[in-house]
């Protein structure tokens, strides 16, 4: 370990609203994509939806992040 791992930028946090409760949170957790749009939960609501197709289903769809 060197002294500018520990002294570096800290990485950008994500932040997404969770598209069950519309809350805002630091931990979104990826549950489908749509339309090329990946679609974010609370770690909270996450159980509570329906895993929808992943990137990895569509490799031809450039998929962007959904931020509110």
């Amino acid at each position: 370990m060197t002294v500018d791992g520990l002294t570096g930028p800290l990485p950008e946090l994500l932040t997404a609203a969770c598209a069950l409760c519309c809350r805002l949170t630091y931990a979104p957790v990826p549950y489908g994509c749509v339309d090329g749009t990946i679609h974010y939960a609370c770690p909270e609501c996450v159980p509570l939806l329906t895993p929808g197709p992943t990137p990895e289903e569509h490799p031809s769809v450039t998929y962007q992040p959904a931020l509110f």
